[in-house]
């Protein structure tokens, strides 16, 4: 690197050299966090570069690289401090969003490649998890409705067991007593020792005048509690 050096009346005073070792300034630009897949490259107005990271040899072998890329020697050839542009890389083929940029007023460019893999893949695995449960909350969802469903039918059907029809008559062909149905229940409770039926009455099948008999006592029964 070289600066002209002037006097203070601004003649010529001769020239400032500085010389920076590769490793160096490979050191500087490795470190920077480009992701797994991006790249950093240094290069001058010769369009040669002068250390890139991951590092990369020649199609001859050696370490001396020029820029080959047609986007970026297209905007070079604009004369633009900086731009931005999308491309295959001319070295390793990879598709990246590079961005460069001269470094203040000397010929040298710094141009940063970066991979859609490292720059989207987070925001994928992101979506896959956001995804993955909202389709956890409609699932449970519709399990919940399935089962609610199922609950209101047998309840329903419950329902229509214990209620007697507009119409129905019984075995003699009389209407059946206001209290049928909850006789109906009487019988089924009485059977489980919670309404004082007798227990002979469980074992045969009564007389139809003893059965409206009973009904009547046990629909007596249900209307008093």
């Amino acid at each position: 690197m070289a600066r002209r050096l002037e006097w203070p009346d601004g003649s010529f005073a001769g020239v400032v050299r500085a010389l920076i070792g590769t490793e160096h300034l490979y050191e500087v630009i490795s470190s920077m966090k480009v992701g797994d897949h991006g790249s950093i490259a240094l290069f001058d107005a010769e369009h040669n570069v002068l250390v890139r990271s991951p590092q990369v040899k020649a199609a001859d072998g050696s370490s001396g690289l020029k820029v080959g890329s047609p986007q970026l020697l297209a905007l070079l050839g604009q004369n633009l401090a900086s731009a931005t542009y999308e491309a295959h890389s001319a070295v390793d083929g990879q598709w990246r969003t590079f961005a460069y940029r001269r470094i203040g007023d000397y010929p040298l460019y710094v141009v940063v490649g970066l991979s859609p893999q490292d720059y989207l893949d987070p925001w994928f695995n992101e979506a896959l998890v956001d995804g993955l449960f909202l389709a956890a909350i409609c699932v449970g969802g519709w399990v919940s409705l399935v089962l609610l469903r199922r609950a209101w039918r047998r309840q329903e059907g419950a329902i229509e067991e214990l209620t007697p029809l507009p119409g129905r008559t019984g075995g003699d062909g009389r209407p059946p007593h206001p209290g049928a149905g909850r006789c109906e229940a009487g019988r089924r409770v009485g059977r489980a020792g919670q309404v004082g039926v007798p227990r002979e009455y469980e074992s045969r099948d009564p007389h139809p005048d003893e059965r409206r008999a009973r009904d009547d006592r046990v629909a007596a029964g249900l209307g008093a509690g």
